[in-house]
Order: structure tokens, then sequence, then C-alpha cells
């Protein structure tokens, strides 16, 4: 038996649609000024020295951070604020790599939520809510993400709880662990 699905697509003109109902315009005169409302949702933190800035997912400045405001979001570290001075592009760049991870991070599933990244020279750093802290290679950090999630399935199978893991880049397949110390154990 042929078990092809046959699509039918039809030509011609398409079905009318009955008109919509236009609102009302409301009158005003030419000379008021009128205003729109754009929302945007922070993304994350990133600290430039001492200085906080609420950023959207494209990296956007949306404000400065106060001290005394309470922000729930994860923090980008690492940009030094005379060298996104010198050379803004370059800035631009290495923020860019950190939205990437906190993208490619939501986009995994991790177990735990990302409390900061630590952009580096030598690799990566992504500090969880759980404690633990993830070291990913400087050429390519975003397949390590996948290799991280991966690895913690694991050790979650095991009932085994990771501190620290370090991914190598000249190697995928090598993975370093510092599990956490089991309590009550008696060992």
């Amino acid at each position: 038996m042929d078990k092809r699905i046959i699509v039918e697509r039809r030509h011609g003109p398409k079905p009318a649609r009955p008109p919509a109902r236009a609102a009302a315009p409301i009158p005003c005169r030419p000379e008021t000024p009128r205003t729109s409302r754009v929302a945007f949702e922070p993304f994350a933190v990133v600290v430039l020295g001492e200085v906080s800035y609420l950023i959207d997912g494209d990296g956007a400045a949306l404000k400065r951070v106060v001290e005394s405001e309470a922000v729930d979001l994860p923090v980008i570290r690492g940009l030094a604020p005379k060298a996104a001075e010198v050379d803004p592009q370059g800035a631009r760049v290495v923020l860019g790599r950190g939205l990437a991870i906190l993208d490619e991070v939501a986009r995994t599933n991790l177990p735990s939520r990302v409390i900061e990244v630590l952009l580096r020279r030598k690799g990566d750093e992504i500090v969880f809510k759980s404690g633990l802290r993830a070291h990913l290679p400087s050429d390519d950090p975003l397949p390590a993400i996948g290799r991280l999630a991966r690895t913690l399935a694991h050790l979650t199978a095991r009932k085994q709880k990771a501190l620290e893991v370090r991914l190598n880049a000249k190697d995928p397949g090598q993975v370093s662990v510092r599990l956490a110390e089991e309590r009550g154990s008696g060992r």
C-alpha cells in the first residue's frame, strides 16, 4: 500500500476576506507631539570597571545600574573599560561572545541558572547558582557547552555532583571534573 500524502494546491485568487472595521482615528492637533513607548527586556548586566549596565539580548545598554537596585540577571565580567574606549568594536565582539555563551546555556537547558560569565583570554568561565564553575576553551566555547551538558547529565545519572568542570579545547573527549564530597557517607 502506498502511504504517500498528496497535497492539493489551489491556484487562482485567494478567497476574499470580509473587510475589517477600522477604529476611528483620535483627532489631535498637528502641533501635538506624539510619543510611543517601546519596552526593552533586560537580558544581563555587564560590568565595565566599577560601572554596571543593564543590557538587552543584542548588547545594547538600557540603563546604568545603581548599587541599591536588586537585579537578578546574569553578570558578564571581563571587559576592560579602557580597552572598550580605545576599541569599541573589539569590546562589542567580546561582549557578543558573552551573550552567545548565555544563549547557548539557555538553549541546552542546563540544570542550574547562570550567575556570572567571566570573559578571559585563556578561556571563559561560567559560574552557576548551584556553585558549579565551568571553564571553557578560548578558541570556540559554544560547542563546549554541549559537552558540559552531556558531562553533567552523565554525573547526575551516577548520582554525583560536580563542583568544577574543565573542558579541554585540544581534545574534545577530555573533560576534567572536580566532584563534591559526599556528606554522611561514613567513608
